[in-house]
Parts: C-alpha cells; structure tokens; sequence
C-alpha cells in the first residue's frame, strides 16, 4: 500500500492537491495528520514493513501548495503498535512516542522530538518497563507552551494490562520531570489524551473492551500537569459504556467524553460534560441514532459536534449529531449514506478554520468497494454541501 494525502478546499470541497507516498515493496499504513501552529506544514506519520520489521515513518508537505519536504523514517523493531503523535505542540517541535527494539532485546519505549523544519532528531529518551512486560497503547501531547509534554501507555505484565503509566517530561531536552502509575481493577485500552492549558491538567480516557469486542466499561484519569497530583477518576463498568474522544469546550471549562452507553431500549451513543476541576458530572447527552460516538468536534457559537459510525442494522450510515454545549439535548441529527446506499464508518469530524461548518470523513464498504467521503456540512441546519469521494 501507498500513504495518499489530499488536501481539500474549505468552501466547495473540491480536492485541491494530491500527494502519493509510494511504498517501495514495504507496504505502508497512514497514522495521522498534524498541521503545525504556523499553518505551513503538514505532518503525515504512519508505519512501514513486514515480516516483523517496521519502521515508523513522517513526511512533511509545504502548505497550502502540497510540496513535499522531507521524509524520516525511525526503526520499531519486531511491532509498530502503540505509537503516536503530538497533535498538540510548539511551533519548532513535534513530538514521536512509541516502540522500539532494545538493545538488550524486547522491546522498550521512546519519545522523540523533531524539528518541523527538516524532521531531524532533537533529542530522544528512552524508558524502562519491567522485564516481559510490552506497551500496548501510547499517547502523547504537548502543553502549546513549550515547557512541557506528555505520554501516557497501557503496560501489559503479569498476563494482564491494567496499569497506565504517565509521564511529563521537559520538552526542550526530554528529561523526566515526574511519573506516575495508575491501576485497574479491569483492562482499559487507551482512546485519547488531552491537555488543558486552563488548569494545566491533562486527561486521559479508556475503553474496556468485553467478550465479541463490544465496549464494557469507561475510565477518565485526570493529572495534574504541573506536579503529577492526581485530581480525580472516574470509573464506570457496564455494556457498551466507552470513553473514545475527550474535549475541552471552547469557553474551558467542561470536559466532553464521547463514547457510549446502555439503557432498556438499547445501545447509545453518549457525550458526558465533566467540570473539569472536579469531575463532577454537569449533563449527559443521549442519541438511539448511533451505538458509539468515535469523534468530537466543537463548532462556533452553542453547538458541539459529533462525528458517529454505523448504526448497525439494515443500510449502516455514517451520521453526524449536534449536541447542544450548555444542555446536552441534541438539537440535529444527519446522515449520509454511500455506494449502494452502504455507508459504513464515519472516520472523524473537524471544525472548518472559518468557522461555517464541520467537515466528515466517512468510508463506504458497498458492493463496488471501499470509497472515503468527504462531506462539508452548515453549522445551523443539517445540510448536505457537498459530497466529494
């Protein structure tokens, strides 16, 4: 496979470039996207190789015309699982954390910094984990300031995975500032890691996943960033309860976890509003129309919106719900079908940078093959502006 970036335009959805990474006989899977704060460059990150051995990979485009600028490539070892990218960060810096061979066997973990302009290592630390142990699940985020950034990783030892390990390390040379280890009582995979520049506190969410994959149980670890003082947790079993996108609302002071949860009629897609300080629960936002909500989005002005998967049974859609910020009630519901009326995943969903909408990524499984989708939508009405595979 080959990692294809395309950029669109804001207003009509029209692409305006396309650019192929080919794999050279290594098959190639994207990660993620990271626009730098400048608004220059594009950061793409994924993974490469076979037969045990990967590499993850960046590439960096110039922006707005696409030109490509630099490509880096760093050694995984036998797996490229729980790997990351800074999707939050200081304009010269951007931040890898993952996996890595160790050079005495096994496998350890690792953060890196990078500078922006030529993808050149800045500085890398690396980390202990005790002996036979591996890290399943990695996150990692920056505070915006340059002072500080952030991992959080699910270990797994002793035949089991519930310990989360947290970790602030200097951004200008990588040394630890603090760590700190949480236990479960169940296995929580990790879903999102956030950081809030209000109260400088970072938050981490989990989903425990329950026998045929359904999601059963939610956890929320919050961490001073400053200090590493835990602030509170919250924990809660149950079918389809699930934690797989955290928020900060745009006037700062909630935290929005989407995910999931049950009632007597069936399986819910969820947003639950946090204070932030305390984690006292403010409202719960409630939809039939999806079981799981995968992203959030937050549009100018009251609304919150999010981006959900299939609902499950006949012609699966991906659908958008708007949730109002102050209430929870949902104020609009949309969905949009693909190929063959077969729409299945929506991917994500972003505010557009002028404010006038949000924008859906979707992929359709219909009989004609797998499609992506690209679908702008108003903030104020649930209209379909454009449609773009």
């Amino acid at each position: 496979y080959d990692l294809v970036t395309i950029a669109y335009d804001v207003s009509g959805g029209e692409p305006r470039w396309t650019r192929r990474d080919p794999s050279r006989q290594d098959p190639r899977a994207a990660g993620s996207l990271l626009v730098c704060p400048s608004g220059e460059r594009l950061i793409v990150s994924g993974w490469r190789g076979e037969a045990g051995q990967y590499d993850y990979i960046l590439v960096a485009y110039g922006l707005p015309e696409g030109r490509r600028l630099w490509e880096a490539g760093y050694r995984a070892g036998s797996s490229a699982s729980g790997f990351d990218l800074a999707s939050a960060h200081c304009g010269e810096r951007i931040y890898l954390a993952g996996n890595r061979r160790a050079r005495t066997g096994g496998v350890e973990p690792f953060l890196s910094a990078l500078d922006t302009e030529s993808g050149e290592v800045l500085w890398e630390k690396g980390g202990r984990i005790p002996d036979g142990a591996a890290v399943m699940d990695t996150r990692v985020v920056a505070d915006g300031t340059g002072e500080s950034v952030y991992t959080v990783r699910l270990i797994a030892a002793d035949g089991t995975a519930r310990r989360w390990v947290v970790s602030a390390n200097v951004a200008a040379c990588g040394a630890v500032r603090w760590e700190r280890y949480h236990e479960f009582s169940s296995v929580f995979r990790l879903r999102d890691f956030v950081f809030a520049p209000e109260n400088r506190a970072v938050y981490a969410g989990g989903t425990a996943v329950g026998p045929r994959g359904i999601p059963a149980g939610s956890a929320i670890l919050v961490i001073d960033g400053r200090t590493g003082v835990r602030l509170w947790a919250d924990i809660r079993n149950g079918p389809n309860r699930s934690v797989n996108r955290l928020s900060i609302d745009r006037a700062g002071r909630r935290l929005l976890a989407a995910g999931g949860s049950e009632n007597e009629g069936g399986r819910l897609g969820s947003v639950t509003a946090y204070r932030m300080s305390t984690g006292t629960v403010g409202w719960v936002g409630e939809t039939a129309a999806v079981r799981q909500i995968t992203d959030l989005a937050a549009a100018p002005g009251e609304g919150y919106f999010a981006a959900i998967g299939p609902r499950g049974s006949g012609a699966r859609q991906a659908t958008a719900v708007a949730f109002d910020v102050e209430t929870g009630a949902v104020r609009w519901t949309a969905s949009f079908a693909g190929d063959d009326a077969v729409a299945g995943i929506a991917i994500g969903v972003a505010a557009t940078a002028d404010g006038t909408g949000i924008a859906i990524t979707s992929v359709s499984a219909g009989s004609r093959g797998r499609t992506g989708y690209l679908t702008a939508m108003l903030r104020d009405r649930a209209a379909d502006r454009s449609r773009e595979p």
